[in-house]
């Protein structure tokens, strides 16, 4: 014949990314439990959420087994017993009013298209320069020569003066 068993629950502790709307009521630390006993212990989780929407935690109970000795001859050993709780905060008359009133219809997939049966055009030619040589069409002056623009044209331009300084071709 077996010796009863002694299970002690030490932790309950909550996790999980909505754990601030989850609360474990007044509990008592630390409960032992016999085994073929009734129990008699309850642990309620509060729920108390700040907006609707769907909440999710874990539940974590910490529990210490006091048997007389085991194989490898420790005495106490622990366990964890873990439960996902999924709760699904609202009102009830917007829920109703927010259900859809048809069934969903995905959207149609496109159609192939077969592209032997299209016609091919050619495409428009690349502009050329006096020599019939292609000039890169992404930068047409990519190929032009670079100027330096003299000292006293730039002091003009800084200092809005080249309006002033140049004249108006006669007609």
């Amino acid at each position: 014949p077996s010796n009863p068993t002694n299970v002690v629950l030490t932790d309950v502790t909550i996790g999980g990314a909505s754990r601030n709307a989850f609360t474990i009521d007044d509990i008592v630390l630390p409960i032992t439990l016999m085994e073929g006993d009734t129990p008699s212990h309850t642990c309620q989780l509060l729920f108390q959420p700040s907006r609707i929407g769907v909440y999710r935690c874990i539940l974590r109970l910490t529990f210490q087994s006091n048997n007389n000795a085991n194989e490898e001859g420790n005495s106490n050993q622990s366990f964890q017993i873990f439960r996902y709780v999924k709760v699904r905060a609202g009102d009830g008359k917007l829920e109703e009013l927010l259900q859809p009133v048809t069934p969903y219809k995905g959207k149609k997939k496109g159609s192939f298209h077969d592209f032997r049966t299209s016609r091919i055009l050619n495409p428009p030619r690349q502009p050329t320069d006096e020599n019939n040589k292609e000039i890169n069409a992404s930068n047409p002056f990519k190929k032009m020569p670079s100027y330096k623009i003299p000292l006293e044209i730039r002091q003009l331009i800084i200092s809005n003066e080249l309006e002033n300084v140049l004249e108006k071709p006669e007609s």
